[in-house]
């Protein structure tokens, strides 16, 4: 009778730990933000979208893979989560970008930008996964990619020369992030952009 008693006990003290931890565990899991512009971002752009580890990107943070996986159908369905989160903070960039249009390019364009791939846009690393990965993958990438053309559309005024732009400096940086001299990386040709005429 009395080690049913000490059980229950037991129990009854560890209700509130559990539940202390199932609210952490819920406001963190709904909070996709924390995962795509931290771990999961960095981690998407240091070991590219088919490379994530989704327990990884959890332990990171403080919760387990059960934890996502209660939250997301799949791994695909919590990287497509991050794509949006990723892209969706380049688009936001590139609408805020308190510079001009020249100046942000050539930020864009830097070596800092060039040697910290898990710093910056995330379009570098992970366009080549993207093309091998599923189709919702491809998909969520898709429609996050109309609105990074979108922000840029407002800087330059058109939709071709905005996807032209963004084609030329997001190969412009991969090939940069490929060679390993900084002056070879640097020497490659730049996108460049002349503004319409009134």
């Amino acid at each position: 009778m009395r080690e049913q008693q000490d059980d229950a006990d037991l129990r009854v003290r560890l209700r509130p730990r559990k539940r202390a931890r199932q609210l952490f565990e819920h406001r963190a899991v709904h909070g996709v933000a924390l995962f795509g512009s931290r771990r999961g971002g960095r981690q998407i752009k240091e070991r590219g979208v088919l490379g994530a580890g989704v327990d990884g990107i959890a332990r990171g943070v403080g919760l387990t893979g059960a934890a996502l996986y209660s939250h997301f159908d799949s791994k695909q369905d919590f990287l497509c989560a991050i794509l949006r989160e990723e892209l969706g903070a380049t688009a936001r960039r590139f609408l805020s970008a308190n510079t001009t249009f020249d100046e942000m390019l050539a930020r864009y364009l830097s070596l800092a930008h060039t040697r910290a791939p898990t710093q910056g846009c995330a379009l570098p690393a992970i366009t080549s996964d993207v093309a091998r990965a599923d189709a919702s993958v491809r998909q969520a990438f898709s429609g996050t990619l109309t609105e990074v053309v979108d922000a840029l559309v407002q800087r330059v005024g058109s939709r071709e020369a905005a996807l032209g732009i963004l084609a030329a400096a997001q190969g412009a940086v991969t090939l940069a992030r490929a060679l390993p001299d900084d002056a070879e990386a640097q020497a490659l040709p730049r996108p460049s952009w002349t503004p319409p005429r009134s």
